[in-house]
Formats: structure tokens, C-alpha cells, sequence
């Protein structure tokens, strides 16, 4: 990810090494120097003739033995005899001139001859009979500037050196032997008690150009100075840089403003001024600037073995600076530039305004930056073990890298790359341009404290812990990746971008928006989401593979998914999930005031347990898990519209109000469907579904259009089942109690159906495909009662205008069975009070059998179509009947044994033998087609109607044929102990008739066979009567031998034979 700025770091960083070798950099510096000597101001020979003219010891008109001798060594080289050092021990030379050729100086501090370094024999130096000096100052006291071409050597006893030179000094190839410090210095000495105690710079500057200055065998090397300029090669030990008009201490070099006035005769804009060319190379460094404004411009090398301290008051430019022990660097009211390498074991960087870095800033250790203004890093490299930046901004579009990374600051954006093992971040404003901040160790650890977090695009990464802190906002349009444990806490939390977690992780804020979002978890642990006020996911993804938890006040998920592998838990006062919003999870739990799940939205989960106050589904909620109750969903109110489908073993909805119109609720798991509902079931256009048992316990159920289904039992407990256009149905049992069930239109079907109420209104169908049994008080059916089997009704009152059929009908217990439709059975019951068959009422009875059809009714009253088919066929009571009453089968047709007969316009027909107990009234007909058999136990039975028989008619009781006929195909005979009266018609093929009395009176006696017909008689009354008989023979015997014929007729084609006794 970081190739190409690594290898710059690394670039830098070999620079670094290179730099804390003194020999290596000298031959750098050597390199430099001569593949650019076109460049020098002043060539060698220009050098040597600019110092022509020697040092020259200025006239003393002071005490004898203060002024310096001059004269040569045994190869010429300039000796000077150091005056006669103070008691404590300092040589204070004075000069109007002090300059060093490239041959160079020696100063003599030795007693006695000897060998000199650079100037063979030199003898020794009378002026030291006291003592050899331990410090030889060079003060110039005129306007000169001193030019150092070569070396200087203390001969002799070793001392140290001080050139003070108001007027400035210039290096160029100048070195030092045998010292242990050397100062170069603008300022006037501060003698006092024969003791250099201090230097007072005022003006001046000193310039190390061309060849440079080597001072590497000098143990500590000063420069004071007001200002300086480096464009060569410096080497030193121990080197101190301080600029700045000052008194500085002599020893510790520590400064105080200075007495003397300040020399403005000249401008400087540096204190420092180093260009391309200019270097310090050295142990150790101590670079101080004091003059308010002025700062430090290197475009070269200054390095350091061991520390390095860079100071100044005004701006600071700096290219490469390297130190292997400390390096630290500050500018006290201005910016700093790092334009190279900044290097150090410890680093520490402080500005008063800017730190612009455009190069590398590395240290081995700790790296500390402060700055009161800004900080930049562009295209550029931060590094350190330890690295603590302290700023007002912080502006990064290059790589910070770090073990351990601590920024303060009021603003902090990046467009690079920010990377550290342990981060922490403090900031009022962070903004993520583009780039990663990236905390890259498993046991480390992301703590970013802000007021407002932008993420804007890039890479938000951490491997180890985090914990992000934003006090109001934090907006993420980028990605943002935290493998370990993640607390993320703000007042407001904007993402647009990418949230992954890999571990816990708890997100606390007032309102999360992750609209157009994705918010993903996919480690071992859980994903947290505390927001106050609301969570807004419109279009956006929260996904995890393991649990998460949201608790707020709104959760809004319109067109969002929220997918969770595990365990999904939602606390909140609202929960929407808005048009064609997905939420899923392993196990969904939701506790919320109000739940909304709106149009093509899901809510989908392995096992779910929701809680609402209210409910309202215009989607899908689903659950596919098949153990126990796989979907638990306790709400006061449920509204439904959509799909709630469970595949557990079962679901229980309690105690709550539900309409489901136009909504789905299915069940698929085998052990069934429980609703309690308080209040109204509303099912109009929708389905409820079990593949188990059904349970629906409510105050009304209104199904219209709807669908109720069971593949197991059902039961519906209610006051009032509505079922216009709708279904009500089960593979298995169907049970339903209520007080009224109206079935418009609609099916009720089932295996075996079950109806208790006390009002059934069905102008659908009811039906069953074994038992249908239906205890009502009051039934109306204006259109199907069906069962394959049997159907058993119990009714007070039976108001029947449509279809009943079923191969066992029973009917029983009604006041009243009105039919003006059909019912149609194999084998039919019907035990009540009336049964009234109206003119348009079809009663059909299918089966053969002997008394398959029972009509055990205190009255019959047929006004349509009554058919039996049954072997036999007998009536309970009365028989009221004015439409056609058929027997089919073969056996016996039993009328009249339990009640009276009014046959007043009907029709009776039996395809077997009519048996009459009881009167016959009305001008209908009665038809058998085998025999007939008129037999009342008591009294006369009155016959009004036609009775017909192909067969035989045997009548067995009294008789009074008033108006009616007597019809047989067959023998008729009447014998009986009573009277016979007949005003209407008997005939037979044979005639045979035994009674007390005959009264024939305008009735007709007809004998059509030719068998011989009898009539024997007590008493015989033909008056307007016809008796007549087409046999051979006829008898008319009278017992007392009363026959009143008047005006009637008895007629035989063959003989008729008048008997009495």
C-alpha cells in the first residue's frame, strides 16, 4: 500500500546513517565542494593575495608585555607569541587585523621549542615564563573583518581559542590544531578579573563558504554570532551555534539581553542562512537563534552523531537534518519548513506558527512536533517509534508512521496515509480528504476524540481496539475498517460510506444515518447501536455475520437492509421498515411502541420475537425456523396487509385487535394457528392459513372475500362469522360457535364441519366431505349445504331456499323445516314439528333401502317435489300435501299412522304399496304402483282424493269416499265392520266389497274385470248411484234385505244376483 512513500523513508533514512559518520560526510562535503568550485567567490591564489597582508598586531600603547609578537616558523609559516597570560590563565591578544592564510597560524603556547604541526621548528615563546595560557582570545578591535583560510594550531600547551571579531569572520578552509574549544564570535569579550566570563554580540555575522571548516578534532566548537551564513562544509564535535544580539556566559553559553546597542547597520533575514552547499557535520549540535524574526534556511546537511538542537525566533527552513541522538528543533513565533530529512533518535519539533514538511521527519524513538499554528505534511514522511504531534491544524497529504501516534490538535485532515501501531487522535475537527489513517497492530489500539469527524473518502482501518469519539458529527463517505473491539461515540453519526467491523463493536450516538450506507460486521463478536434520537438506514445496508443490537427512538429503514446472521435484537419507540426496506436475521427480536413494515418491505428471520404496541404490515414478515413457535409476535394491534408466514411448529397471536384485510397470515408448521383476538377479526380479502390446526377465538370475524384455511383442525369461537365471497375451510375438522354465521356467497368446507350457532345465514356453501353437523337455532340457506356423507342438522327453524345434499341427511329438532330449494340425501331424518315443502322445494331421498327416509314431523307440508327412494316410506304426524309426494322404492308407503293427510291439489306415488291409516283429504291423488291398503284403526277414514293402484287396493276400516276415487288396476277390496259411503269413485277389475252399510249415493261402484264382483252389505243405499260391474257374475247381498235404488243404477253385463238373508 505504501511502496513508493517507503522507499523515500528509506532514501531518507540511509541519508541519516551516512550523515552520523563524520568521515563518510567530510568526503561528501568534499564532493560537493569541488564538483561546484565554479561557483566560489574567490578563488585560492584570490584568497591568498585577499591576506597578503598578514596578521598585524595592532600598536599597544598599553602596559609592556600586552601586545602579541609575530615572526615565523622554520618553513615561514606565521608564528604568533601569545601575550603573557592572567593568573587565570587567559592570553587576551589584541588585533586590528586577524587573518589566516591557507599556509595558517600558529599560536605560541609553548615554553620551549619544539616541532609544530604545520610550521616545523618553531621556538619557544618567552612571554610564558608564568605559564603556558589555557585560553588564547584573539580579539580584532578595529573595523577588518577576519578572513580564515587554513588552520590554526595552538603549539604548544593545548588551549582553547577564541576569535572575537565584531566586524564578522569568514571561514573558507579553516581549521583548528591542538584545542580543545575554539569560538568564533562577533561579539566583544567580557574580561573581568583577568577571566573571559562572557561575549557580547551586537552585530556582525560569520560565513562559512568555499572549503569549509573542519573542526572534527575539536573537542567543543562555538560560534556566536548575530548571524551566519553556511555555504560549505561545517565539521565539529561538539558544536554550539548561537545568533542573536546577546550577552552569552562564556561556559554554559546561555544568553541575556545584552546592554550594548544593536548594530542596524545591516539587515539580516536569517539568523542561519545555509545554502545547497552549506553543511554541519558534527557530534553533537546546538543551534540557537534569539533575535526576534530571524530564523534558520538550510538547503543543506546539517547532521549530528549524537544531538542536535536547532532555535530560532523566526521562520526555519530546513532541508536534511539528521542527529543520531537528540534532535530538536524550534522556532519560537514562526513556521518551520522540512523540506529534506529530519532525523534523530529523538525527534522534537516546536513552532510558534507552521510546520510545513515536505520531506521526511523520522526518528528512531520518540518524535514530538508542536505547533501553535498548523501543521502540513505534503507528499511527505512522519515516522517515528513514538510520535506526538501537538498542533491548532493538522494537514497531512503525505505518510505519518508510527509504533505509538498521538496527535492534538483543533483540526486534523488528511489526504495521505496515517499509520501507527497505538494512535490517538484529539481534534475539535478531523477531515479524511482521501488516503488511510491506519492503525496497523492486532494488539494495538484507534482512540480519535473529536468534535466533528469527516471521512470524505479513503480509509479509516484499525487492527487492534478503537475507540472514536465525536462530540457532535461524524461524517463517513469512505471506508472505514476496525478488525478488534470498536466503540464509536457521537452526537450525530453520517455514513455514507463503508462501517466494517470484525470484532465487538458499539456504535452510541443521538441519530445514526446510514442512508445509501453500508454498515458491515463480520467477526466473532457483536454490533451495538445506541442511538437516542433515531436511526436512519434509507437505502442503506447494516450486514453482519454474527449479533447485533440497535436501540433507539425511530429506526427508519426505507429501500435499506438490515442482514444479521445471528441474533438481531431492536429496541426502539418506532420501528419502520419502509417500501421495499429487508430486515433479517438468524433470531429477529424487536421491543417497539409502534412497528412498520411497509409495502414489498421484509422482515425475515430464522426465529423472530417481536413486540409491539401496534403492528402494521404492508410487506412480508417470515420465519423459516421449524422448531417450536419460530415466530413470536405479542402486539395490541396488528394491522396486516401484507404476508406473516411462520414455518415453526406453531404461532399464537393473543390478545390483540387484528385486521388483516387484503393480508396474509400463514402458518406452516403442523402444529397449528392460534388467534386471540380482543375485538373484531377483520379478514376481508385476506387468508389465514395453518398447516396444522387452526384456532380463531374473537368478538366478530368478518372474512369477507377473505380466506380461513387449515390443513388440521379448525376452530372458530366468536359472536359473528362473516363469509361474503369468502372461504372457510379445512383438510380435517372444522368447528365453529358463534352466535350468527352468515356465509354470502362465500365456501365453508371441510373434512368434518361443525357449526353452533344461534343464526346461520348461508347463501354460499357449507359443506363437508365426511360429517357436516350444524346445531343452529335459526338456519337460512339460500344455497349449499353439502356433504359426501352425512349431515346433521339441529334446528329450531330451517328456512332452506337453496341446495342441501348429502348421502345422510338429518334434520331434527326444528319447529320448523321450510324448503323452497332442494335437499337431497341418500338417506334422509327429519324429526321436528313442520316440515314445510314448498311449491318450488325439491326433497330428494336416493337411497333404496328399507326406511332410509325417516320424516318423524308433527306436520308435512309438501307443496313441491318430495322423492323417496327408500324400500319403505312412512310419515311421523300430519301430512299436508299439495305437491308431489313420489316413493320410489319397492316396499311400503305408510301414510296416516301417526297424523291426518291433506291432499288438497298433490300428488302421492309409491312404485311399491301404499298403506293409509288416516283420512285422505283434498282433491289430489294418491298412486301406488303395486297395491294400496286403506286401513284407520278407529273411526272412518274420509278419503277426497283419486287413490290409484296397478295393484290391488285392500280397504280394512269405515269409509267415506266423499268425492273422491278408489282406483285399482287390480281386486278392491273393502272389508271392513264399518260403513262404507261413497259419493265419489270405486273401481277395481274385481270388485269385492264387505261392510256394515253401503251408501252409495251419487257415488260410483265399477267393477272392470271378469272376475265376479261382490258387495255384501248389511244395507245397501245406490240413490243416483251407479253400481256396475263388466263380469260375468255380480252379487249384491244385503243382509237385512234393505236396497234403495232410486234413480240409481246397478248394472251387470252378466248376471247379477240380488241375495239377502
Amino acid at each position: 500500500m505504501f511502496t513508493c512513500k517507503w522507499r523515500a523513508v528509506t532514501a531518507r533514512i540511509l541519508i541519516a546513517v551516512f550523515a552520523g559518520n563524520p568521515v563518510l560526510m567530510a568526503a561528501h562535503g568534499i564532493e560537493r565542494a569541488g564538483s561546484r568550485a565554479e561557483e566560489n567567490i574567490l578563488t585560492v591564489e584570490q584568497r591568498q593575495a585577499q591576506a597578503a597582508t598578514t596578521v598585524q598586531s595592532q600598536p599597544m600603547q598599553l602596559a609592556s608585555g600586552q601586545q602579541a609578537v609575530l615572526r615565523r616558523s622554520a618553513n615561514g609559516t606565521l608564528v604568533i607569541d601569545i601575550v603573557t597570560p592572567t593568573a587565570k590563565g587567559v592570553s587576551h591578544n589584541k588585533f586590528s587585523q586577524f587573518n589566516v592564510t591557507p599556509s595558517g597560524v600558529i599560536l605560541n603556547n609553548s615554553q620551549a621549542p619544539a616541532q609544530s604541526v604545520i610550521g616545523g621548528w618553531v621556538d619557544g615563546n618567552r612571554r610564558l615564563t608564568a605559564g603556558t595560557a589555557k585560553l588564547i582570545l584573539a580579539e580584532v578591535t578595529s573595523n577588518s573583518r577576519s578572513n580564515l583560510l587554513g588552520f590554526t594550531e595552538v603549539f604548544g600547551d593545548s588551549a582553547e581559542f577564541v576569535l572575537a571579531n565584531p566586524n564578522g569572520i569568514t571561514c573558507d578552509g579553516c581549521g583548528f590544531i591542538n584545542t580543545p574549544r575554539v569560538m568564533l564570535t562577533t561579539g566583544r569579550p567580557d574580561m573581568q578579573d583577568g577571566n573571559l566570563v562572557g561575549i557580547d554580540v551586537a552585530g556582525g555575522d560569520i560565513t562559512i563558504t568555499g572549503a569549509g571548516l573542519n573542526a572534527s578534532n575539536v573537542d567543543k566548537f562555538d560560534i556566536l554570532t548575530r548571524a551566519m551564513q553556511l555555504n560549505a562544509a561545517l565539521y565539529a564535535r561538539d558544536l554550539s551555534i548561537r545568533t542573536g544580539p546577546n550577552y552569552y556566559d562564556y561556559q554554559s553559553l546561555e544568553n541575556q539581553t545584552s546592554s550594548s546597542a544593536v548594530d542596524d547597520s545591516k539587515d539580516y533575514e536569517f539568523a542561519l542562512d545555509a545554502s545547497q552547499l552549506g553543511a554541519m557535520y558534527a557530534n553533537r549540535i546546538s543551534l540557537i537563534g534569539t533575535e526576534a524574526g530571524l530564523g534558520v534556511r538550510s538547503e543543506g546537511l546539517i547532521t549530528s552523531t549524537s544531538d542536535l538542537t536547532l532555535t530560532a525566533d523566526g521562520r526555519l527552513q530546513l532541508k536534511d537534518t539528521i542527529a543520531n541522538g537528540e534532535l530538536q528543533i524550534a522556532s519560537a513565533s514562526s513556521s518551520t519548513e522540512i523540506t529534506g530529512t529530519a532525523y534523530g533518535n529523538n525527534v522534537q519539533i516546536t513552532t510558534d506558527k507552521q510546520l510545513t514538511n515536505q520531506g521526511v521527519i523520522a526518528a528512531e524513538n520518540d518524535l514530538q512536533i508542536s505547533a501553535d499554528s498548523t501543521v502540513t505534511s505534503e507528499q511527505s514522511v512522519i515516522q517515528g517509534n513514538t510520535v506526538s504531534l501537538t498542533a491548532n491544524d493538522v494537514s497531512n497529504s503525505g505518510v505519518i508512521n508510527s509504533n505509538r501516534l498521538s496527535v492534538i490538535t483543533n483540526s486534523l485532515t488528511n489526504a495521505g496515509q496515517i499509520q501507527a501501531q497505538n494512535m490517538l487522535v484529539n481534534a475539535d475537527t478531523l477531515r479524511q480528504k482521501k488516503g488511510v489513517i491506519y492503525q496497523t497492530s492486532v494488539d494495538g489500539g484507534l482512540q480519535l476524540n473529536s468534535t466533528d469527524i469527516a471521512v470524505e473518502e479513503g480509509y479509516v482501518v484499525s487492527n487492534g481496539s478503537a475507540q472514536i469519539t465525536a462530540a457532535e458529527t461524524l461524517d463517513n463517505k469512505g471506508v472505514w475498517f476496525a478488525a478488534g473491539n470498536t466503540e464509536i461515540a457521537a452526537s450525530d453519526l453520517n455514513n455514507q460510506g463503508v462501517l466494517q467491523f470484525g470484532n465487538n463493536a458499539l456504535l452510541t450516538t443521538e441519530s445514526v444515518n446510514n442512508n445509501s450506507g453500508q454498515v458491515i460486521h463480520n467477526g466473532a463478536g457483536a454490533l451495538s447501536v445506541i442511538a437516542n434520537d433515531s436511526v436512519t438506514n434509507v437505502s442503506g445496508q447494516i450486514v453482519a455475520n454474527s449479533n447485533v443490537g440497535i436501540a433507539t427512538q425511530n429506526l427508519d429503514n426505507g429501500h435499506g437492509i438490515v442482514s444479521v446472521d445471528g441474533q438481531l435484537s431492536i429496541l426502539s419507540d418506532r420501528l419502520t421498515n419502509g417500501e421495499a426496506g429487508v430486515i433479517t436475521a438468524g433470531l429477529l427480536q424487536v421491543d417497539t411502541a409502534t412497528l412498520s413494515n411497509g409495502e414489498n418491505a421484509r422482515l425475515e428471520g430464522i426465529y423472530a420475537n417481536l413486540g409491539a404496541d401496534s403492528f402494521e404490515n404492508l410487506g412480508t414478515l417470515l420465519t423459516v425456523g421449524t422448531n417450536g413457535q419460530s415466530l413470536q409476535l405479542t402486539t395490541d394491534e396488528l394491522t396486516n396487509r401484507g404476508v406473516i408466514e411462520s414455518h415453526g411448529e406453531w404461532l399464537m397471536l393473543s390478545d390483540l385487535t387484528l385486521d388483516n384485510r387484503y393480508g396474509q397470515i400463514i402458518q406452516q408448521g403442523t402444529d397449528g394457528l392460534a388467534l386471540s383476538v380482543l375485538g373484531d377479526l377483520a379478514n376481508n380479502g385476506g387468508d389465514i392459513y395453518s398447516a396444522g390446526d387452526l384456532h380463531i377465538n374473537s368478538a366478530n370475524v368478518d372474512n369477507t372475500q377473505g380466506a380461513i384455511q387449515a390443513k388440521q383442525a379448525l376452530k372458530i369461537a366468536t359472536r359473528q362469522v362473516i363469509n361474503q365471497k369468502g372461504q372457510i375451510s379445512s383438510d380435517a375438522d372444522l368447528d365453529i360457535h358463534a352466535l350468527s354465521v352468515r356465509n354470502t356467497e362465500g365456501l365453508i368446507a371441510a373434512k368434518n364441519a361443525q357449526v353452533t350457532a344461534a343464526e346461520l345465514i348461508n347463501t354460499g356453501t357449507l359443506s363437508a366431505t365426511e360429517q357436516l353437523a350444524l346445531a343452529v337455532t335459526d338456519i337460512t340457506n339460500d344455497a349449499l349445504l353439502y356433504s359426501d356423507a352425512s349431515l346433521a342438522i339441529d334446528t329450531d327453524t330451517f328456512t332452506n331456499t337453496g341446495t342441501v345434499a348429502a348421502s345422510d341427511v338429518a334434520v331434527t329438532g326444528f319447529d320448523l323445516l321450510e324448503n323452497s330449494g332442494r335437499i337431497e340425501s341418500d338417506r334422509g331424518n327429519y324429526q321436528g314439528q313442520q316440515l314445510l315443502n314448498t311449491d318450488t322445494g325439491v326433497l330428494v331421498n336416493a337411497d333404496t333401502g328399507a326406511e332410509t327416509l325417516v320424516l318423524d314431523v308433527a306436520q308435512l307440508t309438501n307443496q313441491g317435489v318430495l322423492h323417496n327412494s327408500s324400500d319403505s316410506m312412512s310419515l311421523g304426524g300430519d301430512l299436508r300435501n299439495s305437491g308431489q309426494l313420489i316413493h320410489a322404492g319397492s316396499g311400503q308407503l305408510l301414510l296416516g299412522n301417526q297424523g291426518t293427510i291433506d291432499n288438497s291439489g298433490g300428488r302421492i306415488a309409491s312404485a311399491g304399496d301404499v298403506r293409509i291409516e288416516n283420512s285422505v283429504n283434498g282433491a289430489g291423488s294418491v298412486y301406488a304402483k303395486q297395491s294400496m291398503t286403506l286401513a284407520r284403526s278407529n273411526g272412518t277414514l274420509v278419503n277426497n282424493s283419486e287413490l290409484y293402484t296397478e295393484g290391488t287396493m285392500q280397504v280394512s276400516s269405515a269409509l267415506n269416499n266423499q268425492g273422491g276415487s278408489l282406483l285399482s288396476d287390480g281386486t278392491l277390496t273393502i272389508d271392513t265392520q264399518g260403513d262404507v259411503t261413497n259419493s265419489g269413485q270405486i273401481q277395481g277389475q274385481a270388485l269385492q266389497l264387505q261392510a256394515n252399510t253401503l251408501n252409495n249415493d251419487n257415488g260410483v261402484l265399477t267393477s272392470t274385470g271378469s272376475a265376479a264382483t261382490l258387495i255384501d252389505t248389511a244395507q245397501l243405499s245406490n240413490r243416483d248411484g251407479v253400481i256396475q260391474a263388466t263380469n260375468d257374475r255380480m252379487t249384491l247381498r244385503t243382509r237385512s234385505g234393505e236396497l234403495d235404488n232410486q234413480q240409481g243404477l246397478i248394472q251387470s253385463i252378466g248376471v247379477l244376483a240380488l241375495e239377502t238373508d
